[in-house]
């Protein structure tokens, strides 16, 4: 078992993609009435159901893939045209886009995350984003926009901002970054059948489930 970090799966023949984050909570409704919620876990998984293309070469683009992987076998990157920015996906990402951390006059390392928190709410969700598309962040701290690939690199594989040694963060700035990503996900079945639903229509079903180590 493996990760393949590049190429990410076709991203240009997805038709009509279906999925989004899924929850696990346990909901107690008691004979009030009353309901008690508790959540299993504070990572939302997310979940992909590609079972369209338009085209035979964009089908037989994704059998190669799969056939490669495997299926379930090795993870890859998955893009979700939703969402694969660290704001809006009509934004186009800025130094300045979320925060990730707080200097402390030594801390080089900062895990790139994505935040959740509607307009003036006090609740919020941080995501971690593990898989950051190269050559798409941003990054600094204090206000002031820093040199990618001078002042700070990025792990592709970890989604870890390191700043470089004279360019460390002081006590109490706020770090911020920017960026795209990919989605760390697997073939969730065994099975890969496809058939012609209308001309020119391919339709299948394949399942995809966030990996949350990889």
């Amino acid at each position: 078992m493996s990760f393949l970090e590049t190429p990410r799966f076709p991203s240009n023949v997805q038709y009509r993609t279906v999925g989004g984050p899924t929850f696990d909570v346990d909901i107690a409704r008691v004979q009030s009435g009353q309901e008690f919620r508790s959540p299993n876990r504070d990572v939302y998984l997310h979940r992909f159901n590609v079972n369209n293309v338009k085209t035979v070469t964009g089908f037989e683009q994704i059998l190669d893939y799969v056939m490669a992987l495997g299926g379930p076998e090795h993870g890859f990157r998955f893009k979700d045209w939703r969402e694969y920015k660290s704001l809006g996906a009509d934004s186009t990402p800025a130094y300045d886009d979320v925060s990730i951390g707080t200097g402390d006059g030594s801390t080089r390392d900062f895990q790139l995350v994505k935040v959740y928190q509607p307009s003036g709410a006090a609740l919020s969700h941080s995501r971690t984003i593990r898989k950051p598309v190269a050559n798409t962040w941003k990054a600094g701290f204090g206000g002031v926009e820093k040199t990618a690939g001078v002042d700070f690199t990025v792990a592709t594989g970890t989604g870890i901002l390191t700043f470089a040694t004279g360019a460390v963060p002081a006590t109490g700035e706020d770090v911020t970054a920017g960026f795209e990503f990919d989605n760390p996900v697997r073939i969730d079945g065994d099975r890969f059948d496809a058939n012609y639903s209308t001309c020119n229509i391919l339709s299948f079903n394949l399942p995809l489930v966030e990996l949350l180590s990889d």
